[in-house]
């Protein structure tokens, strides 16, 4: 008998044991590096500073941003996308991203959406030297 593939996910993951994903949960860390270091969309009357809002105006035109949220990895909280695929100029677009929040970012393949089909994309706050 063939495993479903919630089935297969779920062995997947018994095997990789990645962390978990709070799906569209925005650490505060990104939330205020966003509000103070992205542009925000010019319209009058317009104060939406949630982590939803500000993924929204700031990131979400990414080709990169898919099954989003946070999840902790060591002593970090980090912001994670889980996409199926990643393009070189979307590889580019991250890395610039993460410059202009002044973050840390990689790639892995141990992603908690879809275990050996998709790849997780990690952003977590720089740390501080020394500590």
């Amino acid at each position: 008998m063939t495993a479903t593939l919630t089935e297969q996910i779920h062995l997947r993951r018994e095997v990789m044991q990645p962390t978990e994903v709070r799906l569209h949960h925005v650490p505060d860390w990104l939330r205020l590096a966003c509000l103070h270091r992205l542009p925000r969309p010019n319209v009058p009357g317009y104060r939406d500073a949630s982590g939803w809002g500000v993924v929204n105006d700031c990131i979400r035109p990414a080709g990169w941003l898919d099954h989003w949220g946070s999840t902790r990895l060591g002593d970090r909280v980090c912001f994670v996308s889980e996409p199926y695929s990643v393009s070189a100029q979307n590889v580019r677009d991250i890395e610039e991203l993460a410059s202009l929040l002044d973050c840390d970012w990689w790639l892995s393949s141990n992603s908690w959406w879809n275990p050996g089909s998709t790849i997780r994309i990690a952003f977590a706050e720089k740390r501080t030297e020394g500590i």
